[in-house]
């Protein structure tokens, strides 16, 4: 009886499978969003100095531009990185805010007989602006078609 013909092995021209970690930037923007809304509970203007008022509006903007910069690498290296929900997290509870906020000041604009238009048309733009940003660095990168068949 003949031997069975073997098959060649297949070999990919991939890279080899490299274990995927944690992306720094999105845990450092979700670490630093916990850190302002600690920081940030009862504060009043009495114990505000100019270094915390520094610090607080560090903490305030970094950890949104941190959440983006970690969603647009998740978009370039989907396959390096997990914890993905980080950024999302950190990003949706600025929109969040966003709304509460355009909410607060149309209430107040309408008891108090107006005057809080732009206030709210600044949140709902903001809020437009953050929104597309999240939309594009969640859409995925479309790769080229192959020829193979």
């Amino acid at each position: 009886p003949e031997a069975p013909i073997k098959q060649p092995e297949r070999v990919d021209s991939q890279k080899p499978e490299m274990p995927r970690k944690v992306n720094p930037t999105g845990l450092t923007s979700l670490l630093l969003y916990i850190l302002g809304a600690i920081l940030s509970r009862g504060l009043t203007a009495a114990t505000l100095s100019g270094s915390m008022l520094i610090l607080i509006l560090i903490l305030s903007v970094a950890p949104l531009i941190l959440a983006y910069v970690s969603l647009f690498q998740f978009k370039r290296e989907p396959e390096r990185y997990t914890g993905r929900w980080m950024p999302i997290t950190v990003v949706c509870l600025y929109l969040a805010g966003l709304l509460l906020f355009a909410l607060v000041f149309a209430a107040l604009g309408a008891y108090l007989g107006g005057g809080a238009g732009p206030f709210v048309a600044i949140c709902l733009l903001l809020f437009l602006l953050f929104l597309g940003i999240l939309i594009a660095a969640l859409i995925p990168i479309a790769k080229p078609p192959t020829n193979a068949k």
